[in-house]
């Protein structure tokens, strides 16, 4: 399918993706997909970089909102509209994308549908999910300096320790038996910063 907004700049041809996280029991059974935006559309995204590759499709994903709540660059003829304000209030990026397809005549149709978004637990606010560049620690890489992966000298670690209560070591076990990569960058105001240290010489 050719972008409906090809003409602001996203000349692309659009994928339609087979989802196991959409269901065809409500609505079209078809979504749209943001891999910036949700776990499920990165996943189905990543699962397909073939698939999207051989459509002669980019499958770089892009940062198309900003940790102020604004468009950025990466989405062109929206920059700077903003999608959620600094209160938690609706900004006027929604209005500006349905302006645009409706200039562009391809709007279908235009209704309101009660949305909430996912909200802080700390500060009571909503929240967007944004696809970030992030460090972390792979929990299933060989690392010859420890003999095995990291995965497995913790287990091996937990299995060697005596725990009182042992519900501890069943909680504790369980949660490393399945946790992915170890994201060690998030952007927590609470957090801890990561000491870098970079080689003068070679820039790594």
């Amino acid at each position: 399918l050719g972008h409906p907004l090809a003409h602001l700049g996203y000349d692309f041809a659009v994928p339609m993706l087979d989802g196991d996280h959409v269901t065809d029991d409500t609505g079209t059974g078809f979504v749209h997909t943001a891999p910036s935006h949700g776990a499920d559309d990165y996943n189905i995204w990543v699962a397909s970089e073939a698939y999207i590759k051989g459509k002669g499709i980019p499958h770089t994903i892009p940062f198309t909102v900003d940790a102020d709540g604004y468009y950025t660059k990466d989405a062109p003829g929206f920059t700077g509209k903003r999608v959620i304000t600094d209160k938690g209030e609706k900004g006027d990026a929604n209005d500006a994308v349905i302006r645009a397809l409706s200039e562009a005549g391809a709007l279908i149709s235009r209704g309101r549908l009660k949305h909430q978004y996912p909200h802080s637990w700390r500060s009571k606010k909503p929240i967007i999910f944004r696809n970030t560049p992030q460090w972390f620690i792979a929990m299933d890489k060989p690392i010859p300096e420890i003999g095995g992966t990291l995965r497995e000298k913790a287990l091996a670690a937990i299995d060697a320790t005596r725990f009182v209560p042992r519900a501890g070591y069943n909680r504790l076990r369980s949660m490393i038996e399945t946790r992915p990569d170890w994201n060690v960058s998030r952007q927590r105001a609470w957090g801890v910063p990561i000491a870098v240290f970079v080689d003068k010489k070679t820039g790594e």
